[in-house]
């Protein structure tokens, strides 16, 4: 399991959070951070190990930091428990980590069922990190785009509002010459 905490631990350093495993009861558990949420990823190598495990070991941990989380602030209001199994999930799996993820007590929840590969915890993880696809815009020719979106319009009036005509002389080249 600790190859997986180091995986996972990577996944994260890499959304620049800080990363250090908690001795807990199980071994299993990796404590994170960042300027603005932070929490406890316990990890389980099935579903049904974490289905049972995973209230009371969220409870262990909890009380064990129940003073850093208290001084923490308005930080409190983003700390996570998250509940990793390496295993994927059927149907009815999910819709019992979709209800721990509704437990709204103490901490928010993550329970994912996840391949143990680094697309497989970074999928699991996806609530804590960054946007992973940002848009990328290209460069726009305005004066084209102009013309393009103004195409039924008389090609006077255009070309006088291209070159900051006043309003006055584009409406009279449209034949709006009445309107201001």
């Amino acid at each position: 399991m600790k190859a997986k905490l180091d995986l996972i631990s990577s996944v994260l350093e890499e959304a620049e959070y800080s990363c250090s495993i908690v001795e807990a009861e199980n071994g299993n558990c990796l404590a994170f951070e960042n300027r603005v949420s932070f929490g406890f990823i316990h990890c389980y190598s099935d579903l049904g190990d974490l289905l049972r495990s995973w209230r009371a070991e969220n409870e262990k941990t909890l009380s064990m930091f129940q003073f850093q989380i208290r001084s923490s602030g308005e930080k409190a209001w983003n700390a996570y428990s998250v509940f990793l199994a390496f295993e994927r999930p059927d149907e009815s799996a999910v819709a019992l980590l979709a209800r721990i993820e509704e437990d709204l007590s103490g901490t928010r929840k993550i329970a994912r069922g996840v391949n143990a590969d680094e697309d497989g915890i970074r999928q699991g993880l996806l609530p804590l990190l960054g946007i992973q696809n940002p848009p990328v815009l290209g460069v726009v020719d305005m004066v084209a785009e102009i013309r393009a979106r103004s195409a039924g319009l008389p090609t006077k009036a255009v070309d006088a509002f291209l070159l900051d005509a006043p309003n006055s002389e584009v409406l009279r080249l449209m034949g709006r010459s009445d309107e201001t």
